[in-house]
């Protein structure tokens, strides 16, 4: 039941997001030259009249969806709204697509593109300068994977996907085809057995910015993303708001709350579980501060190239790779310690911060 909701609340977001995308679109080309169209709004109704040739839009058949549910309700947590769309979704299951048809469908990388819709979201030139880098981590399910990427995809931005080296060959095979059918997404070139509060997870995203960085000198944050997640917000958004961070980082910080028994005790992995073998010898390199925080974050190209490529950065990460989930250490300790000097670090008061974008991905 819970997975069902997820799934309409995924479909949802992408239809609202591509019909706002859509109009926005053609509102910029009416201010930029031609007449200006008519627009207007209601309170909780969103827009309610534009102009005839922007009603007469059609979705791409990927993005149509059943009358009976009401999406903006859905969003907005009905739960009345939400019985009623898990009721009927209990009895007209969607048809999820197999990495079989997968690979079938991507032996014409054109129709391909078109059919699922590549192409659907108009870009700005705000964007095109503005290019991004994301990394999905995925280890089952191709058709939630593709849809997460095709929702943030866009011709300027660069995809790394890491799939778990233990995952199915088949779920390898139509990746990489999918892959092969995008210019600006690969898949990672070195996998790990992502291994659950394992270092690993950490080297998987790592992986990606090492690639990404060889990929392109263009793009200007670095996002990482599980499969799971959804955008809440457009391409341009995230844009604009990473504009005003000017080269800053969003990563989370936690100084209370720091569950010291994952760092204290050296622990490895032993017959599928993590042991804990012993106390941690020695201090966190250059006197700093541990901090908790996310796996998640935003980080400027800057804070990833001394990720990759700086002393401090490699000995922090050498110190944690016996951590339980390190990654939740990781970037919160190279962010929020002035004495590791990390590009685009927070150079406030030390208090717990909460990321401000991350929350746009759900």
């Amino acid at each position: 039941m819970r997975k069902n909701r997820w799934l309409l609340l995924i479909i949802c977001i992408t239809v609202y997001l591509s019909f706002y995308m859509y109009i926005r679109f053609k509102i910029i080309n009416r201010l930029n030259g031609n007449n200006i169209g008519i627009l207007t709004r209601r309170t909780k109704s969103g827009i309610t009249h534009v102009e005839e040739n922007i009603t007469d839009y059609q979705f791409p058949p990927f993005l149509r969806i059943n009358g009976k549910v009401n999406c903006r309700k859905i969003i907005e947590g009905d739960e009345k709204e939400i019985a009623k769309a898990n009721k009927y979704m209990k009895f007209n299951q969607p048809k999820r697509i197999t990495e079989e048809e997968y690979i079938a469908k991507t032996n014409d990388c054109n129709n391909f593109f078109n059919c699922f819709g590549y192409d659907a979201y108009p870009v700005t030139e705000e964007e095109k300068e503005f290019p991004l880098a994301f990394s999905i981590l995925t280890f089952k399910d191709a058709d939630q994977t593709e849809r997460l990427l095709r929702s943030i995809y866009r011709l300027q931005n660069f995809y790394c996907i890491h799939i778990d080296k233990s995952s199915s060959e088949v779920l390898h095979n139509a990746l990489r085809k999918i892959a092969n059918c995008l210019n600006n997404v690969f898949i990672v070139s070195k996998t790990e057995d992502v291994i659950y509060n394992h270092v690993s997870r950490l080297r998987a995203d790592i992986n990606c910015m090492t690639d990404l960085l060889s990929k392109s000198n263009k793009w200007k944050y670095f996002i990482n993303l599980p499969h799971q997640q959804f955008p809440l917000k457009t391409n341009l958004e995230i844009v604009k708001i990473l504009k005003i961070y000017n080269g800053a980082n969003d990563i989370e910080g936690i100084t209370n709350r720091l569950l010291s028994h994952r760092f204290k005790y050296s622990y490895r992995y032993i017959n599928n579980t993590l042991k804990r073998t012993g106390l941690k010898k020695g201090k966190l390199p250059y006197n700093a501060n541990i901090v908790k925080g996310s796996a998640y974050g935003i980080f400027s190209r800057e804070f990833v190239q001394y990720v990759i490529y700086d002393e401090k950065a490699k000995s922090v990460l050498k110190y944690m790779e016996d951590f339980v989930s390190p990654d939740e250490y990781f970037w919160a300790t190279l962010n929020h310690n002035e004495v590791l000097k990390a590009p685009g670090r927070f150079t406030g008061e030390r208090i717990n911060i909460v990321v401000v974008l991350r929350y746009d991905f759900q």
